[in-house]
């Protein structure tokens, strides 16, 4: 005898959650057979604006919050995978038993079934730390052989990007370049080897930024050369570069003004190659999404009026509204799309960082900003015309400058770029939908609202004057 059932997963939220309140809720596997209905608590928390509800599960690749402690969707997965496993195996035990179980006898059995997968996952992980504790360092193998199997890990476990692939690439030969033989090994790297190796970055003429940013690289590739068991000491891996960087840096971003000339400036038309790149750009300044997020943007992502992607960076899934100037370029390219299903024609990125300053340079967006930076222990200053120093990225900069400006909260942008701002507050933030669409409807208003000051502008006095009296008569308190 075989009992039919069915298993649904969901987020069971507090009854008392207000809108805006924390989003998350306990993840719950509920059974029904026969008449009957068993929840059982999955043992985690998920949010539910992070949740696949036709596939019941975390959307891949999210992070989740309760009472600000994280959560990955790939730990929640697991457990919720593990839960219905041992509904199923229960299932199939009264099968063979030939028993159509009572909502106790689920509880107890799927409850045994949890305690045993826990007993098995105890009996491995002491097996394996016994392992460990018997590994011996490989003598063997240099630091490049590490990057090898770092880099044949990352393309078949963690499906790099080519990105990461490049970098991890230049990492081997910054090392190469204090170790011209490629004798060094992971155990021989100590903190004086560090200081080296940060030294050799400052001598070629790299910034302080960007020193601290491959110090940082070559530590998450150490951390991987000390899980392998290759002997890498923690002071390496918790190693703090000295390296200072010039604070208050200014941001390189477009105002209302300049963004409304590039907008409106007209190509000239032996330079028609450069109104893809506008297009680009000016999605990025009222969306907020990155190069990489617009070039990848697919016309399936945007469903009535609303771009929903996961971003490539970082994994997150965005839900954005679009405005007057995003949805312009949204149907521009609806008449004639792309072939490959793209949202819009795109340029790489170095094209797009290159063809941005000739436009802003054509378009006359000239006002000064100045360069600050440090080398080592010198501080380097300029002042060069904004066209020459605006890049692709500087649309993401100008979205959240202007946004705020025109009225959006901090925390409306900060949902729409995904920003991990506020980590300690997020469970009290919380968006809905009126408040998405705010962030980025604001640069509507900015437009009606310069539609009707031109209006009153162009009337003549009486016109006005006739105006006012139309308003008072209307509006004109009877008492």
């Amino acid at each position: 005898m075989e009992a039919k059932y069915n298993v649904r997963v969901f987020i069971k939220r507090p009854k008392a959650a207000m809108e805006g309140e924390d989003p998350s809720g306990q993840v719950i596997a509920r059974v029904r057979w026969k008449n009957n209905e068993v929840c059982f608590t999955v043992g985690c928390y998920a949010n539910s604006t992070k949740w696949n509800h036709a596939g019941q599960c975390a959307v891949k690749h999210t992070t989740h919050y309760h009472l600000g402690k994280p959560s990955t969707a790939t730990s929640i997965n697991y457990l919720i995978t593990k839960t219905i496993d041992s509904i199923k195996r229960s299932f199939i035990r009264f099968s063979i038993d030939n028993i159509i179980p009572t909502k106790e006898e689920l509880k107890n059995a799927v409850i045994n079934e949890l305690c045993s997968d826990d007993e098995i996952s105890r009996r491995n992980r002491k097996k394996k730390a016994g392992m460990a504790l018997s590994l011996t360092i490989d003598d063997s193998k240099t630091l490049y052989d590490y990057f090898k199997d770092f880099l044949n890990e990352g393309l078949t476990v963690h499906f790099w990007s080519d990105d990461v692939v490049e970098k991890v690439a230049a990492l081997k030969n910054h090392w190469i370049e204090i170790d011209p033989k490629e004798q060094l090994k992971p155990k021989d790297i100590t903190v004086e080897v560090m200081q080296h190796f940060q030294m050799n970055l400052v001598r070629r003429g790299l910034r302080n930024s960007t020193s601290a940013k491959w110090i940082k690289i070559a530590q998450w590739f150490l951390k991987f050369c000390k899980k392998k068991g290759a002997g890498v000491s923690d002071e390496v891996i918790q190693f703090k570069s000295s390296l200072t960087d010039v604070r208050d840096k200014e941001i390189v971003f477009l105002t209302w003004d300049e963004f409304k000339t590039l907008h409106d400036f007209t190509i000239p038309p032996d330079k028609k190659h450069l109104e893809v790149v506008r297009d680009m750009f000016i999605f990025s300044c009222t969306t907020g999404l990155r190069y990489s997020d617009v070039a990848a943007l697919k016309r399936e992502n945007i469903v009535n009026d609303v771009i929903s992607v996961v971003t490539e960076k970082t994994d997150h899934l965005l839900r954005i509204n679009l405005n007057r100037f995003s949805r312009e370029i949204i149907e521009k390219y609806r008449m004639f799309p792309p072939q490959d299903g793209k949202a819009m024609l795109t340029v790489s990125n170095q094209k797009c960082n290159v063809h941005i300053k000739e436009l802003c340079q054509m378009a006359g967006i000239d006002a000064p900003v100045t360069i600050a930076y440090r080398i080592g222990n010198k501080t380097y200053k300029s002042v060069k015309p904004k066209y020459e120093v605006i890049s692709f990225h500087s649309g993401r900069r100008t979205f959240v400058s202007l946004a705020l400006k025109l009225g959006a909260t901090a925390e409306e942008v900060r949902r729409i770029t995904g920003h991990h701002s506020y980590s300690v507050m997020e469970k009290y933030m919380a968006q809905d939908d009126e408040q998405r669409k705010h962030a980025t409807a604001v640069f509507d208003i900015k437009t009606e609202r310069e539609f009707l000051y031109d209006q009153l502008n162009n009337l003549t006095n009486k016109q006005l004057r006739e105006m006012i009296i139309q308003y008072n008569n209307k509006y004109q308190d009877p008492n």
